[in-house]
């Protein structure tokens, strides 16, 4: 039970971050669905309801603020953002509000910055391991 409940908490709060700009860009479903295969745990009927909640308008703050208080669940999930907010390439100033905002609900504000270097990092890492992809 609490790996469902864990996965529907991260599944809402990347909901909200792939909204944050406007636009679900290929990259970000991409993202959501790598993530949903991963961790298994979410049948169709929640990952509906998590998606209609998100477009009904839920606000952030609520969704960031149910997350139930486990500093390593709460860190995941704020990795898993900041993640995703690089999906697309570009971090949209609404992006970077969520993620501000995500990390202040969970009391991780003073480690955000940690957060978004780790994520540049791992993000030129993959780029380089898909231009090894494509040497000729």
């Amino acid at each position: 039970m609490a790996a469902a409940t864990h996965a529907y908490h991260l599944l809402r709060c990347l909901i909200q971050m792939a909204l944050a700009d406007g636009v679900l860009a290929d990259a970000e479903t991409e993202v959501l669905d790598q993530l949903v295969r991963t961790i298994g745990q979410l049948d169709a009927e929640i990952w509906e309801q998590t998606w209609a909640e998100a477009q009904a308008g839920v606000e952030p703050l609520e969704v960031f603020q149910a997350v139930p208080n486990d500093d390593r669940l709460r860190r995941f999930i704020l990795r898993e953002i900041v993640v995703l907010a690089r999906a697309d390439g570009d971090v949209h100033p609404n992006e970077e509000l969520l993620m501000a905002l995500a990390a202040d609900s969970f009391g991780l504000s003073h480690e955000l910055d940690r957060f978004a270097s780790w994520a540049a990092r791992a993000d030129a890492i993959f780029q380089e391991g898909e231009a090894l992809l494509d040497a000729v």
